[in-house]
Protein backbone atom coordinates (compact mmCIF):
# COMPACT_ATOMS: atom_id res chain seq x y z
CA UNK A 1 0.00 0.00 0.00
CA UNK A 2 1.33 3.44 -0.95
CA UNK A 3 2.35 5.83 1.83
CA UNK A 4 2.88 9.56 2.22
CA UNK A 5 6.60 8.89 1.78
CA UNK A 6 5.92 7.30 -1.62
CA UNK A 7 4.04 10.41 -2.73
CA UNK A 8 6.82 12.65 -1.43
CA UNK A 9 9.45 10.59 -3.27
CA UNK A 10 7.49 10.72 -6.53
CA UNK A 11 7.17 14.51 -6.31
CA UNK A 12 10.57 15.27 -4.79
CA UNK A 13 9.09 17.11 -1.81
CA UNK A 14 9.00 16.60 1.96
CA UNK A 15 6.50 14.14 3.50
CA UNK A 16 5.27 16.96 5.74
CA UNK A 17 4.37 18.98 2.64
CA UNK A 18 2.43 16.02 1.26
CA UNK A 19 0.58 15.66 4.56
CA UNK A 20 -0.40 19.34 4.57
CA UNK A 21 -1.64 19.08 0.99
CA UNK A 22 -3.75 15.98 1.64
CA UNK A 23 -5.28 17.45 4.79
CA UNK A 24 -6.23 20.79 3.24
CA UNK A 25 -3.92 22.80 5.49
CA UNK A 26 -2.90 26.35 4.50
CA UNK A 27 0.47 27.47 3.17
CA UNK A 28 0.58 25.63 -0.16
CA UNK A 29 -0.03 26.94 -3.65
CA UNK A 30 -2.99 25.59 -5.60
CA UNK A 31 -0.56 24.04 -8.13
CA UNK A 32 1.40 22.11 -5.48
CA UNK A 33 -1.79 21.01 -3.70
CA UNK A 34 -3.22 19.73 -6.99
CA UNK A 35 -0.04 17.79 -7.87
CA UNK A 36 -0.15 16.11 -4.46
CA UNK A 37 -3.81 15.08 -4.86
CA UNK A 38 -3.28 13.75 -8.39
CA UNK A 39 -0.18 11.78 -7.40
CA UNK A 40 -1.95 10.31 -4.36
CA UNK A 41 -4.74 9.05 -6.61
CA UNK A 42 -2.27 7.68 -9.16
CA UNK A 43 -0.21 5.66 -6.66
CA UNK A 44 -3.28 4.38 -4.81
CA UNK A 45 -2.70 6.14 -1.48
CA UNK A 46 -5.35 5.25 1.14
CA UNK A 47 -5.03 7.02 4.53
CA UNK A 48 -6.20 5.45 7.77
CA UNK A 49 -9.55 7.21 8.09
CA UNK A 50 -10.75 5.39 11.23
CA UNK A 51 -7.77 6.33 13.36
CA UNK A 52 -7.86 9.90 12.14
CA UNK A 53 -11.59 10.22 12.83
CA UNK A 54 -11.11 9.02 16.42
CA UNK A 55 -8.43 11.64 16.97
CA UNK A 56 -10.23 14.54 15.32
CA UNK A 57 -13.88 13.69 16.16
CA UNK A 58 -14.81 14.08 12.50
CA UNK A 59 -16.31 11.55 10.13
CA UNK A 60 -14.08 12.44 7.16
CA UNK A 61 -17.23 12.26 5.07
CA UNK A 62 -18.67 14.92 2.79
CA UNK A 63 -22.12 15.14 1.27
CA UNK A 64 -22.75 15.77 -2.42
CA UNK A 65 -26.23 16.68 -3.69
CA UNK A 66 -26.84 16.90 -7.44
CA UNK A 67 -30.06 17.78 -9.32
CA UNK A 68 -30.02 14.72 -11.61
CA UNK A 69 -27.70 11.74 -11.38
CA UNK A 70 -29.09 10.68 -14.79
CA UNK A 71 -27.55 13.79 -16.34
CA UNK A 72 -24.08 12.73 -17.62
CA UNK A 73 -22.67 16.11 -16.58
CA UNK A 74 -23.55 15.50 -12.94
CA UNK A 75 -22.54 11.83 -13.17
CA UNK A 76 -19.07 12.90 -14.31
CA UNK A 77 -18.99 15.61 -11.67
CA UNK A 78 -19.86 13.11 -8.93
CA UNK A 79 -17.09 10.82 -10.16
CA UNK A 80 -14.58 13.67 -10.09
CA UNK A 81 -15.65 14.62 -6.56
CA UNK A 82 -15.41 11.04 -5.30
CA UNK A 83 -11.97 10.59 -6.88
CA UNK A 84 -10.59 13.80 -5.37
CA UNK A 85 -12.15 13.13 -1.96
CA UNK A 86 -10.86 9.57 -1.80
CA UNK A 87 -7.34 10.80 -2.53
CA UNK A 88 -7.64 13.03 0.55
CA UNK A 89 -9.01 10.27 2.77
CA UNK A 90 -12.66 11.35 2.61
CA UNK A 91 -15.76 9.37 1.71
CA UNK A 92 -18.69 10.85 -0.22
CA UNK A 93 -22.42 10.40 0.37
CA UNK A 94 -24.34 11.26 -2.82
CA UNK A 95 -27.93 12.47 -2.93
CA UNK A 96 -30.02 12.95 -6.09
CA UNK A 97 -32.58 15.74 -5.65
CA UNK A 98 -34.20 15.00 -9.01
CA UNK A 99 -34.62 18.78 -9.50
CA UNK A 100 -37.05 18.78 -6.54
CA UNK A 101 -36.37 21.24 -3.67
CA UNK A 102 -38.22 18.95 -1.22
CA UNK A 103 -35.90 16.04 -2.08
CA UNK A 104 -32.93 18.35 -1.71
CA UNK A 105 -34.07 19.38 1.77
CA UNK A 106 -34.57 15.73 2.74
CA UNK A 107 -31.03 14.84 1.70
CA UNK A 108 -29.61 17.85 3.53
CA UNK A 109 -31.27 16.64 6.74
CA UNK A 110 -30.04 13.07 6.25
CA UNK A 111 -26.47 14.17 5.62
CA UNK A 112 -26.37 16.49 8.62
CA UNK A 113 -27.81 13.72 10.81
CA UNK A 114 -25.05 11.41 9.60
CA UNK A 115 -22.45 13.94 10.62
CA UNK A 116 -20.88 14.92 7.32
CA UNK A 117 -18.03 17.37 7.74
CA UNK A 118 -19.22 19.57 4.88
CA UNK A 119 -21.49 19.80 1.85
CA UNK A 120 -21.11 20.16 -1.90
CA UNK A 121 -24.44 21.19 -3.42
CA UNK A 122 -25.72 21.92 -6.92
CA UNK A 123 -29.01 23.57 -5.85
CA UNK A 124 -32.18 22.45 -7.59
CA UNK A 125 -33.69 25.95 -7.46
CA UNK A 126 -32.73 29.52 -6.58
CA UNK A 127 -34.17 29.21 -3.05
CA UNK A 128 -33.97 26.64 -0.28
CA UNK A 129 -34.60 27.65 3.32
CA UNK A 130 -32.50 24.82 4.73
CA UNK A 131 -29.46 25.78 2.66
CA UNK A 132 -29.76 29.27 4.12
CA UNK A 133 -30.17 27.87 7.64
CA UNK A 134 -27.14 25.58 7.32
CA UNK A 135 -24.97 28.33 5.86
CA UNK A 136 -25.92 30.79 8.59
CA UNK A 137 -25.27 28.06 11.17
CA UNK A 138 -21.68 27.65 9.98
CA UNK A 139 -21.87 24.36 8.06
CA UNK A 140 -18.94 24.28 5.60
CA UNK A 141 -20.50 24.37 2.14
CA UNK A 142 -19.52 24.87 -1.50
CA UNK A 143 -21.94 25.29 -4.39
CA UNK A 144 -21.24 23.45 -7.64
CA UNK A 145 -22.36 24.64 -11.09
CA UNK A 146 -25.36 26.45 -9.60
CA UNK A 147 -25.78 28.97 -6.80
CA UNK A 148 -28.47 30.53 -4.62
CA UNK A 149 -28.74 34.29 -5.22
CA UNK A 150 -28.10 36.30 -2.09
CA UNK A 151 -26.40 33.43 -0.26
CA UNK A 152 -22.68 34.10 0.22
CA UNK A 153 -21.47 30.55 -0.39
CA UNK A 154 -18.27 29.99 -2.42
CA UNK A 155 -19.12 28.51 -5.80
CA UNK A 156 -17.28 26.53 -8.47
CA UNK A 157 -18.88 27.12 -11.84
CA UNK A 158 -18.17 27.98 -15.46
CA UNK A 159 -18.17 31.27 -17.34
CA UNK A 160 -20.10 30.40 -20.52
CA UNK A 161 -19.83 33.77 -22.24
CA UNK A 162 -16.67 33.34 -24.41
CA UNK A 163 -17.84 29.94 -25.69
CA UNK A 164 -21.39 31.17 -26.35
CA UNK A 165 -20.04 34.25 -28.10
CA UNK A 166 -17.89 32.04 -30.37
CA UNK A 167 -20.93 29.88 -31.08
CA UNK A 168 -23.07 32.88 -32.03
CA UNK A 169 -20.38 34.24 -34.32
CA UNK A 170 -20.09 30.88 -36.09
CA UNK A 171 -23.87 30.81 -36.59
CA UNK A 172 -23.74 34.24 -38.21
CA UNK A 173 -20.71 33.34 -40.34
CA UNK A 174 -22.55 30.28 -41.71
CA UNK A 175 -25.47 32.46 -42.74
CA UNK A 176 -27.94 31.45 -40.05
CA UNK A 177 -30.35 34.15 -38.95
CA UNK A 178 -33.36 32.72 -37.09
CA UNK A 179 -32.16 30.89 -33.97
CA UNK A 180 -34.26 28.89 -31.54
CA UNK A 181 -33.44 28.27 -27.89
CA UNK A 182 -34.55 25.34 -25.75
CA UNK A 183 -34.12 26.72 -22.25
CA UNK A 184 -34.14 25.19 -18.80
CA UNK A 185 -36.30 25.91 -15.72
CA UNK A 186 -36.85 29.59 -14.98
CA UNK A 187 -36.06 28.93 -11.32
CA UNK A 188 -32.49 27.80 -12.08
CA UNK A 189 -29.90 30.55 -12.46
CA UNK A 190 -27.64 28.76 -14.95
CA UNK A 191 -30.64 28.14 -17.21
CA UNK A 192 -31.46 31.84 -17.31
CA UNK A 193 -27.81 32.79 -17.74
CA UNK A 194 -27.20 30.50 -20.72
CA UNK A 195 -30.31 31.78 -22.48
CA UNK A 196 -29.60 35.45 -21.74
CA UNK A 197 -25.99 35.23 -22.86
CA UNK A 198 -26.92 33.50 -26.12
CA UNK A 199 -29.52 36.15 -26.91
CA UNK A 200 -27.09 38.96 -26.10
CA UNK A 201 -24.20 37.44 -28.08
CA UNK A 202 -26.45 36.43 -30.95
CA UNK A 203 -28.11 39.81 -31.35
CA UNK A 204 -24.66 41.42 -31.39
CA UNK A 205 -23.85 39.13 -34.35
CA UNK A 206 -27.11 39.87 -36.17
CA UNK A 207 -29.07 36.78 -35.14
CA UNK A 208 -32.80 36.93 -34.46
CA UNK A 209 -34.52 35.22 -31.51
CA UNK A 210 -38.28 35.22 -31.91
CA UNK A 211 -40.52 34.22 -28.96
CA UNK A 212 -42.11 31.46 -31.05
CA UNK A 213 -38.66 29.89 -31.44
CA UNK A 214 -38.07 29.59 -27.68
CA UNK A 215 -39.27 26.64 -25.65
CA UNK A 216 -39.02 25.68 -21.96
CA UNK A 217 -37.60 22.15 -21.92
CA UNK A 218 -36.96 22.04 -18.14
CA UNK A 219 -33.62 20.20 -18.48
CA UNK A 220 -35.27 16.82 -19.25
CA UNK A 221 -35.27 14.32 -22.14
CA UNK A 222 -39.05 14.62 -22.41
CA UNK A 223 -38.65 18.38 -22.53
CA UNK A 224 -36.32 18.01 -25.51
CA UNK A 225 -38.86 15.82 -27.31
CA UNK A 226 -41.60 18.36 -26.64
CA UNK A 227 -39.33 21.13 -27.90
CA UNK A 228 -38.87 19.35 -31.23
CA UNK A 229 -42.62 18.86 -31.59
CA UNK A 230 -43.23 22.57 -30.97
CA UNK A 231 -40.37 24.00 -33.03
CA UNK A 232 -40.78 21.67 -36.00
CA UNK A 233 -44.00 23.50 -36.90
CA UNK A 234 -41.83 26.45 -37.95
CA UNK A 235 -38.22 25.31 -37.70
CA UNK A 236 -35.60 28.06 -37.28
CA UNK A 237 -32.21 27.91 -39.02
CA UNK A 238 -30.36 26.73 -35.91
CA UNK A 239 -31.21 25.64 -32.38
CA UNK A 240 -29.25 26.06 -29.15
CA UNK A 241 -30.24 23.63 -26.39
CA UNK A 242 -29.09 24.62 -22.92
CA UNK A 243 -28.37 21.16 -21.50
CA UNK A 244 -27.50 17.69 -22.74
CA UNK A 245 -30.65 15.85 -21.59
CA UNK A 246 -32.89 18.12 -23.65
CA UNK A 247 -30.54 17.65 -26.60
CA UNK A 248 -30.84 13.87 -26.31
CA UNK A 249 -34.64 14.14 -26.35
CA UNK A 250 -34.58 16.54 -29.29
CA UNK A 251 -32.33 14.20 -31.30
CA UNK A 252 -34.57 11.21 -30.56
CA UNK A 253 -37.64 13.10 -31.75
CA UNK A 254 -35.82 14.38 -34.85
CA UNK A 255 -34.75 10.85 -35.76
CA UNK A 256 -38.30 9.54 -35.39
CA UNK A 257 -39.58 12.36 -37.61
CA UNK A 258 -36.86 11.84 -40.22
CA UNK A 259 -35.52 15.37 -39.82
CA UNK A 260 -31.91 15.63 -40.99
CA UNK A 261 -29.88 17.09 -38.15
CA UNK A 262 -26.80 18.69 -39.66
CA UNK A 263 -28.54 19.05 -43.04
CA UNK A 264 -31.99 20.53 -42.46
CA UNK A 265 -31.31 22.05 -39.05
CA UNK A 266 -28.13 23.08 -37.22
CA UNK A 267 -27.89 21.93 -33.61
CA UNK A 268 -25.63 23.04 -30.76
CA UNK A 269 -25.81 22.03 -27.11
CA UNK A 270 -24.50 23.13 -23.75
CA UNK A 271 -22.60 20.17 -22.19
CA UNK A 272 -20.77 17.53 -24.17
CA UNK A 273 -21.32 13.79 -23.64
CA UNK A 274 -19.82 10.79 -25.52
CA UNK A 275 -23.13 10.19 -27.30
CA UNK A 276 -22.82 13.52 -29.11
CA UNK A 277 -19.46 12.52 -30.58
CA UNK A 278 -20.91 9.21 -31.84
CA UNK A 279 -24.12 10.68 -33.27
CA UNK A 280 -24.28 11.04 -37.06
CA UNK A 281 -23.51 13.83 -37.58
CA UNK A 282 -21.55 14.62 -34.38
CA UNK A 283 -23.09 17.42 -32.32
CA UNK A 284 -21.50 20.81 -31.75
CA UNK A 285 -21.16 21.32 -27.99
CA UNK A 286 -20.00 23.70 -25.30
CA UNK A 287 -17.70 21.72 -23.02
CA UNK A 288 -17.38 22.23 -19.27
CA UNK A 289 -14.17 21.14 -17.44
CA UNK A 290 -16.03 18.65 -15.24
CA UNK A 291 -13.02 16.91 -13.72
CA UNK A 292 -11.39 20.19 -12.76
CA UNK A 293 -14.64 21.50 -11.26
CA UNK A 294 -14.94 18.44 -9.01
CA UNK A 295 -11.31 18.62 -7.90
CA UNK A 296 -11.50 22.32 -7.09
CA UNK A 297 -14.78 21.93 -5.21
CA UNK A 298 -13.34 19.21 -2.97
CA UNK A 299 -10.19 21.21 -2.32
CA UNK A 300 -12.19 24.33 -1.45
CA UNK A 301 -14.55 22.41 0.84
CA UNK A 302 -11.73 20.75 2.75
CA UNK A 303 -10.10 24.12 3.24
CA UNK A 304 -13.42 25.48 4.55
CA UNK A 305 -13.67 22.50 6.90
CA UNK A 306 -10.16 23.37 8.13
CA UNK A 307 -11.34 26.91 8.91
CA UNK A 308 -9.94 28.74 5.90
CA UNK A 309 -11.76 31.40 3.93
CA UNK A 310 -12.06 30.56 0.24
CA UNK A 311 -13.27 32.52 -2.77
CA UNK A 312 -15.48 31.38 -5.62
CA UNK A 313 -13.80 29.93 -8.71
CA UNK A 314 -15.12 30.43 -12.23
CA UNK A 315 -13.55 28.23 -14.92
CA UNK A 316 -13.57 28.65 -18.68
CA UNK A 317 -15.83 26.65 -20.98
CA UNK A 318 -14.85 25.69 -24.53
CA UNK A 319 -16.83 25.05 -27.70
CA UNK A 320 -16.21 22.13 -30.06
CA UNK A 321 -17.61 22.62 -33.56
CA UNK A 322 -18.77 19.44 -35.24
CA UNK A 323 -20.75 18.46 -38.34
CA UNK A 324 -24.16 19.23 -36.80
CA UNK A 325 -23.23 22.83 -37.53
CA UNK A 326 -20.83 22.88 -40.44
CA UNK A 327 -22.99 20.87 -42.86
CA UNK A 328 -26.32 22.55 -42.13
CA UNK A 329 -27.63 25.31 -44.35
CA UNK A 330 -30.15 28.03 -43.44
CA UNK A 331 -33.60 27.81 -44.99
Amino acid sequence: MATIKDIALALGIAPSTVSRGLNGQPGLSEEVRQRIVETAARVGYRPSGIARALRSKTTRTIGLIVPSILNPFFTDLAYAVELAARARGFSVIVGNSDEEPSHETEYLRIMIERGVDGLLVAPSRDRNAMLTELHEGGTPMIFLDRKVPGLDVPTVDVDPEPAIRALARRMAALGFRRVGIVRGPDGVGVARERTARMVRAGEASGLVFEPRHQFAGNFTVDGGKAAFAALSQDMPDAIFLTNNLMTQGFLLAAAEAGTGVGREIAIATFDDVPLFQLYNPPITAIVQPTRRMGEMAVDMLLRRIAGERVSSARLAADVVFRASFSEARPF
